[in-house]
């Protein structure tokens, strides 16, 4: 496959050229297409912590509160696109405060 040589500027020209890949039109068509269809949400990110001892309903319900209080203001139109950070399902946590918002606004797995 066809490449292109790449010399970060902070190396001199005497050391090795990283080799980078020319993408495939293939590759860049799904990565246009994917970033059409992202584009039509809202993305939301839920950060947090695994060892979080919280009632996650409770903190769940607020997070859910001051979103859709920031969001009446701002008038947003596109549907939320929930990320998880993939952290493993338990009774507390980041996980299932996620879970829980998930719950609250309505969306779908």
């Amino acid at each position: 496959s066809p490449s292109t040589s790449f010399c970060p500027p902070h190396h001199s020209k005497k050391s090795k050229r990283m080799k980078v890949p020319t993408p495939k039109p293939k590759l860049l068509q799904d990565l246009l297409i994917l970033k059409a269809t992202l584009q039509q949400y809202h993305p939301l990110v839920i950060e947090g912590h695994t060892k979080d001892i919280r009632n996650p309903s409770i903190v769940a319900s607020r997070i859910v509160q001051n979103l859709q209080t920031r969001w009446n203001s701002q008038k947003m139109t596109k549907p939320v696109l929930l990320i998880s950070q993939g952290d493993p399902l338990k009774e507390r946590g980041i996980s299932a405060i996620t879970r829980n918002v998930g719950v609250e606004l309505g969306i779908k797995r």
